[in-house]
């Protein structure tokens, strides 16, 4: 958890002592957590394989995802997005 600051976006840093494991105050895809006075921020980080699909609300259909920790994986992905077919470049 973090504290809000500043504007919509603002970076802010997670000060690791304040962070908090709440899973075991969801169930069925539910949230019940009584929060400390304040205005916080939940993120969320899951895993899956590589090569898997999205299962998420905010995706107009599945997509399938890249393995984040494999930084030629991302590299490709990147120029694919940004590099020579496209009007962007890195």
């Amino acid at each position: 958890m973090l504290p809000e600051a500043g504007g919509e976006n603002t970076p802010i840093r997670l000060d690791a002592a304040s962070s908090k494991d709440i899973i075991s105050y969801t169930k069925n895809g539910t949230l019940n957590y009584s929060f400390p006075e304040g205005t916080w921020k939940v993120i969320a980080f899951w895993a899956v394989a590589s090569g898997g699909q999205t299962n998420i609300a905010a995706a107009p259909k599945p997509m399938t995802i890249v393995d984040h920790f494999d930084s030629q994986k991302v590299l490709k992905l990147y120029n694919y997005f940004f590099g020579e077919r496209t009007e962007f470049s890195l």
